[in-house]
């Protein structure tokens, strides 16, 4: 009897780990009925998926924000040794993550497309009480300036109209 009880506690267990593995795992960072954006062009500004065919103007503007990016998320990336083939991998698996709708990266390129400013990045977040984090990263040049802060506005502007989230976490972008 005592045996009996056991596998039928240990068979609801087992059970509540596969519902809640399936429960999480149908959780997703958009719905499938939401159409991704594929960029926005604003006044001044073109936001524009992520792409490798922009990698050498990619990795000059990443890595002359690098200081930057690195105070922001507390890390070491990207290296001073940064290669231009690690960052064509890294915009490869930002198109993956793009693709697959779960994270979603954007160029930002000036209004004429001739001179790529930085990126952002829309995540997916741990955080309860927020349902997309977004990172903004600009060259260096841009930083503290008032475009810098145009863009800011203009990405969260986009977000707040065109995208299915609640609340999103701007925190990591503290100055």
């Amino acid at each position: 009897m005592v045996r009996k009880i056991l596998l039928s506690c240990l068979g609801l267990f087992l059970l509540g780990l596969l519902s809640f593995k399936f429960i999480s795992k149908d959780v997703k960072f958009v719905p499938d009925s939401f159409v991704v954006p594929l960029g926005k062009a604003t006044s001044n500004f073109s936001f524009v998926k992520v792409s490798p065919q922009f990698t050498k103007l990619d990795f000059e503007a990443l890595m002359s924000a690098k200081e930057f990016i690195r105070e922001q998320l507390n890390s070491e990336w990207p290296s001073d040794e940064f290669t231009l083939k690690e960052n064509t991998e890294s915009l490869v698996g930002d198109l993956t993550a793009f693709n697959e709708r779960e994270n979603f990266t954007f160029h930002i390129f000036d209004a004429e497309k001739t001179k790529l400013i930085g990126c952002f990045y829309i995540s997916q977040t741990y955080d309860e009480d927020s349902d997309a984090a977004v990172f903004i990263w600009v060259r260096k040049e841009f930083l503290s300036t008032p475009q810098f802060e145009e863009i800011k506005d203009d990405i969260h502007g986009w977000i707040s109209t065109s995208w299915p989230f609640n609340n999103v976490d701007y925190s990591l972008n503290k100055s």
